[in-house]
């Protein structure tokens, strides 16, 4: 960030979301059906592909011709299904980054 000028305000704000952010998700635990087992596999092995804003920096979406390769190295007879269950998972982790 100090590369494009950013304050150093600026910096510490995001540095300080980014620890709480952290520390949030540590103490998180959740419930994962069993039919949604495999897309949340997917979605562990791709949420480090997420297309970002340029100038936010915020994830936007995911690279879905990542989440299509991973797809394809699973056994499954409805891709389709599959696929759209990953992107409601990425709907809701989106939906519920800190601003």
């Amino acid at each position: 960030m100090a590369a494009c000028r950013a304050s150093q305000e600026r910096i510490e704000t995001e540095i300080a979301k980014l620890n709480q952010a952290e520390s949030q998700s540590e103490d998180t635990e959740f419930t994962v059906y069993f039919d949604n087992w495999k897309a949340w596999e997917i979605f562990r092995r791709v949420n480090t592909q997420f297309i970002l804003n340029h100038f936010s920096g915020r994830a936007i979406s995911l690279d879905y011709s990542a989440v299509t390769s991973v797809i394809s190295l699973f056994d499954v007879d409805d891709r389709l299904e599959l696929f759209d269950a990953v992107r409601l998972i990425e709907r809701g982790y989106l939906d519920n980054l800190p601003d």
